[in-house]
């Protein structure tokens, strides 16, 4: 629906527009495949909280 909102607007071309959201799904389509082909583990919770851990390193502390 966006993608078509935005095409009617003008926003984008209107073949861009309507593909829109294939556009933005192939690249997730084609990892989410990988992952599968693979039988590899998606999320590890463990790379989660080591990103989160080094995120709260850099940001500053609240006073």
């Amino acid at each position: 629906m966006i993608g078509e909102k935005l095409a009617k607007n003008e926003v984008l071309p209107v073949a861009i527009g309507m593909w829109l959201s294939a556009i933005v799904l192939f690249p997730i389509a084609l990892f989410l495949t990988y992952k599968a082909m693979n039988d590899s583990v998606i999320f590890r919770i463990e790379s989660i909280q080591k990103t989160f851990h080094i995120l709260k390193k850099k940001l500053p502390k609240a006073k």
